[in-house]
């Protein structure tokens, strides 16, 4: 059982060149876990992510899905009672100070033309599910939104909406820095956003992006590792299309937070 995951949150656009490089990223690097967001699906299948050793948590249906998980090396259970086309949750078990601990996952697309305001009905059932149940919870969200809390360049009425609702909520947001997540021709922006249970941020050293050349231009990456010893946080976020990543991180920036009460995480006893 692990005592430090890494992650890269990503978003191919539904590229074939971008999966291909988001893959040999991950397999490269050694990393843990990828959080994709509208990955490349063809032939009711989602392609370009498959990687010996790592198992891919989606949902299936007549639907092209919007959300998914890529793991190894992990003890990990797909939460079906919270998943769905466009959020895939799963549980983790992992080791912290030689006890046992869990956490709960997810990857999560909000969709920019959804009739209702974010987040989705989807998210706040699982937030609030662990608040309940007391598991931390990690977020890797595509939500299409801005608001200057996570380093947009202006404020929307769906950034507002979901500010509003992590406000009432125990999820702080772990961006660092206003550098933007999205690029293409036009502009720039951060509409990719980290979130992590109050208290968590005890187990994070940092929250980075990442900007080097690329196939097809300029590109923002995140990674991120949730260590114990010591605690470590560094996360990748892809959006923009096809491009590539290298090299080491060029900085780091230190959560500090220590804000929220402390929770001890029990095992989660849904039956499924």
């Amino acid at each position: 059982m692990v005592s430090t995951i890494s992650f890269i949150q990503a978003n191919p656009q539904h590229s074939i060149a971008a999966s291909g490089i988001l893959t040999r990223t991950v397999g490269v690097k050694g990393i843990d876990m990828a959080l994709v967001q509208e990955p490349w699906y063809r032939e009711d299948c989602i392609r370009g992510l498959n990687i010996p050793g790592y198992i891919l948590y989606s949902v299936g249906g007549k639907e092209r899905p919007r959300a998914c998980i890529l793991a190894r090396n992990v003890n990990a259970w797909m939460l079906p009672g919270f998943s769905c086309r466009d959020l895939v949750a799963i549980l983790v078990k992992y080791i912290e100070n030689g006890a046992e601990k869990q956490l709960v996952i997810c990857s999560v697309y909000l969709p920019y033309d959804s009739k209702d305001p974010p987040p989705s009905r989807e998210l706040e059932e699982l937030m609030r599910y662990c608040e309940s149940e007391d598991l931390y919870l990690i977020v890797g969200c595509d939500s299409n939104a801005h608001h200057i809390a996570w380093g947009s360049t202006n404020c929307n009425s769906r950034g507002e909406s979901l500010l509003e609702f992590l406000n009432s909520s125990n999820l702080e947001i772990l961006n660092r820095g206003k550098e933007s997540t999205f690029c293409n021709v036009s502009r720039q922006e951060v509409t990719d956003i980290t979130l992590g249970s109050y208290g968590l941020s005890e187990s994070i050293a940092g929250w980075e992006v990442l900007r080097e050349p690329s196939l097809s231009g300029p590109m923002g990456s995140d990674l991120c590792s949730v260590s114990t010893q010591p605690p470590l946080l560094r996360w990748r976020d892809w959006d923009g299309g096809p491009s590539v990543v290298w090299g080491r991180p060029h900085s780091l920036f230190w959560a500090s937070s220590r804000r929220g009460r402390n929770k001890k995480m029990r095992r989660l006893n849904r039956p499924w």
